[in-house]
């Protein structure tokens, strides 16, 4: 979002990814778990005339893996007047936003007030989004807006709104206390110039947000130049309509857990749906117990599935547990004996543990190792924060192009070029 890691970098053409697989572009508004079929609606052009079409996927088997989009709570005017980040357009708009902004201060036609709102910068949420983005903000101040625009880096201000009574909530009491002093830390520009630290406001609920201010409640409103809105996870609505669709029963029963989500049982089927036809994992997804929204959690979700998936010939994946008649083989690693049957093991998630980054080089680490946690900060965490970030890229070629662009951001500095 401020331009440290280019977009095509982190992107991969989906139709690289699996040639046996065939892929559709389009919108899933609706699972029909009766009829067995997905409804999609497309966006078709000609020249400049487009339309939508609407059309339907017959499926044997449907994975339901569509993520989440940004929770608002139902704030006024969060929609309206707020960016976020959760698709890589959200990035493009957040960095033409920050560009405009300091464009905007540099004109002669403004007052002294309007030129410090317009680089007055609030983030909303003080979870790990919120608080790498605030990191990598300070740090595009510290290095690239203080060269750019020397006379207008000292007024910039960075504020972090949090409902909460902490950072990071995830994180040891140590760490979030690291945390908490890295963002509050005043920061020299490669000029010398001086760079306020963030002003973390915690217990600060959001009531309003219009445009020129964040409100919130009785207390002094927050004025901004861009508001960033990065609170938490809200369902998708195809999500919402196969909740809807599934009635009364087991979905309708555990929602009061899953708050949206599809419920599923510990071999991610979804509850309610006929038995093994219909799965759902990663953020759309609520097992018992819930877990966090992290992409750890959908990678090994989705590896898991796979596996079972691939046994879908030998396993029964409608009986109460998956499983199939004769002795256990070799190869099934993941799977238990009861009897004379061969049972798939459910779904375990295995926590090898959560980083963040804070700016200046420094991350946050807290590292599973069996019983007990590794926990680490400053530059050593850093750098097995951007080890992991490169390893998880989708392939060689992201690897690649995202080590070119830290090796670029270096050199050269972040592009600020607007389109």
């Amino acid at each position: 979002a401020v331009g440290t890691v280019e977009y095509r970098s982190i992107t991969q053409p989906v139709r690289s990814l699996n040639k046996h697989a065939a892929y559709v572009e389009a919108t899933a508004t609706a699972v029909d778990t009766e009829r067995k079929v997905v409804v999609c609606e497309a966006v078709v052009c000609e020249g400049s005339q487009c339309s939508i079409d609407e059309f339907e996927l017959p499926y044997d088997r449907v994975v339901i893996a569509v993520g989440a989009t940004t929770n608002t709570f139902g704030v006024p005017g969060v929609r309206e007047h707020c960016l976020f980040l959760k698709q890589i357009s959200d990035a493009d708009s957040l960095r033409k936003a920050l560009g405009n902004a300091f464009e905007r201060a540099s004109l002669p036609t403004l007052s002294a007030d309007e030129r410090r709102r317009a680089l007055s910068f609030c983030v909303v949420g003080a979870g790990p989004t919120g608080v790498e983005f605030c990191g990598e903000l300070r740090d595009f101040l510290a290095a690239d807006a203080a060269r750019y625009y020397p006379d207008l880096v000292g007024e910039a201000r960075v504020t972090l709104l949090e409902a909460t009574d902490q950072v990071l909530g995830a994180f040891d009491a140590s760490l979030r206390a690291e945390a908490l002093d890295e963002l509050r830390v005043r920061r020299l520009a490669t000029d010398n110039q001086d760079i306020a630290g963030v002003d973390v406001k915690l217990g600060a609920q959001v009531t309003e947000v219009n445009g020129t201010h964040v409100l919130l409640g009785e207390a002094d409103p927050v004025p901004y130049g861009f508001c960033v809105w990065a609170t938490g996870n809200g369902a998708v609505s195809v999500v919402s309509e196969t909740v809807s669709s599934l009635g009364e029963g087991a979905q309708a029963e555990a929602q009061a857990t899953a708050r949206g989500r599809l419920a599923v049982d510990p071999w991610l089927r979804v509850l309610g749906a006929p038995r093994g036809e219909v799965y759902a994992l990663g953020d759309c997804a609520c097992g018992a117990p819930p877990l966090p929204a992290t992409a750890q959690v959908a990678a090994q979700q989705g590896e898991y599935l796979a596996g079972l998936l691939r046994g879908a010939g030998r396993y029964d994946l409608g009986a109460a547990k998956p499983c199939r008649a004769g002795g256990r083989r070799l190869d099934e690693l993941f799977c238990e004996t009861e009897g004379d049957s061969v049972v798939a093991r459910p779904f375990q998630f295995l926590n090898l543990g959560i980083l963040a980054y804070v700016g200046d080089s420094k991350a946050l680490a807290q590292v599973s190792l069996g019983d007990s946690t590794l926990k680490d900060t400053g530059r050593r965490a850093f750098a097995l924060w951007r080890s992991v970030y490169l390893a998880k890229q989708v392939s060689l070629r992201n690897r690649v192009l995202v080590a070119g662009d830290w090796v670029r951001d270096r050199v050269f500095g972040r592009d600020i070029t607007r389109f």
